[in-house]
């Protein structure tokens, strides 16, 4: 148990999930700076990102905007939430391959957590090509998040006849831990509710509180940018029907899933996650200034991108093993394919 994080529940009489959520993945104690651990062995969980096909498929996506763009003599790649870098590792040695002579790129990861950013220092040292947190506004920019919005804070709530409770985590005396406390909330936080969830009475749900914030940081990066996001998700229409009537928040330790409980129990020992609201991202995104292309599945965007192009192109690769697997996992519906899904969004054009 991070006993900073529990001292902070105690000191302030208790913290809205959101803030909560906000210190056990981020904070001095929190999962991302103490112990976290990406990978299939070993790991808690694993992505995308540590697949090379996938960085050589999303090279494959930059290199045609960049002939979309006219082909600039400048291009600045922004990846958000870089984890332990082997994205990026992956993505500029197979941009150099294809594009080296073509134009001078400039790769920027951003990452709020100063352990996993040692990490990436560790792999990218010799990668001229990476900075950290430096965007050049004028440079037309590419942005990459994969699994970046799940992991965005945000606020548990609680559908009453006549309006929503919000849940705060405070010290509860008699189990000597931490644990939920459900407050009328009638401000911010049940606007978001009543417009993005709606979800029947008694039922629970996330809204997410800093999307606003987040999309206004990302538009102002540059006047020219084009940016991609791999998310799990949910939709107003689902949360309407009642199909998730718990909620979708959890956690993910040793590859198997926690539930809020365990969260509570172990507070900045787990990764933690709930599944994107898409109705309140696209939203969002176009008050922002964004146009956003179809929301794709994984599968077909990634097929629509080139993924057998690079497959082909890796398997004659002695170095990739088991690119096949990669495919499979990548874009089948029993996999990845159908689970996660792709949103696009462009603006200054």
């Amino acid at each position: 148990m991070a006993a900073g994080l529990v001292d902070e529940v105690r000191r302030a009489g208790g913290l809205t999930f959101a803030r909560f959520m906000s210190l056990a993945l981020y904070g001095e104690d929190g999962y991302y700076n103490r112990c976290v651990r990406i990978g299939e062995e070993g790991g808690d969980f694993y992505t995308a990102s540590g697949m090379p096909l996938f960085a050589h498929t999303l090279a494959l996506w930059a290199e045609r905007n960049w002939r979309r763009w006219r082909r600039p003599r400048y291009l600045q790649v922004v990846e958000i939430g870089p984890g332990q870098g082997e994205f990026a590792q992956t993505f500029l040695s197979a941009w150099r391959a294809r594009m080296s002579d073509a134009c001078e790129l400039r790769y920027v990861l951003l990452e709020r957590a100063p352990g996993l950013q040692r990490l990436q220092y560790e792999r990218l040292r010799s990668c001229p090509e990476t900075v950290w947190d430096d965007i050049l506004p004028d440079w037309p920019t590419l942005v990459v998040g994969n699994e970046v919005l799940d992991a965005l804070p945000v606020e548990r709530v609680r559908r009453r006849r006549d309006g929503w409770d919000q849940a705060w985590v405070v010290w509860d005396e008699d189990r000597n831990g931490l644990a939920l406390s459900w407050r009328p909330t009638d401000g911010p936080v049940a606007d978001l509710a009543y417009r993005y969830v709606d979800c029947p009475v008694d039922c629970q749900a996330e809204v997410a509180v800093s999307l606003t914030e987040f999309f206004d940081r990302l538009r102002r990066m540059a006047a020219l940018l084009s940016a991609v996001f791999f998310d799990y998700g949910i939709t107003r229409e689902e949360w309407q029907a009642g199909v998730r009537p718990h909620g979708t928040l959890r956690g993910y330790r040793g590859h198997r899933v926690r539930d809020l409980d365990a969260i509570l129990a172990c507070p900045g020992g787990m990764d933690v996650t709930a599944d994107v609201n898409w109705t309140q991202v696209l939203a969002t995104a176009a008050e922002s200034g964004f146009t956003a292309l179809p929301l794709r599945s994984q599968g077909q965007f990634l097929l629509n991108e080139g993924i057998l192009q690079a497959a082909e192109t890796l398997a004659a690769t002695a170095a990739w093993p088991n690119v096949a697997a990669q495919v499979k996992r990548l874009t089948l519906p029993t996999f990845m394919g159908e689970r996660f899904s792709v949103l696009e969004l462009r603006a200054g054009e």
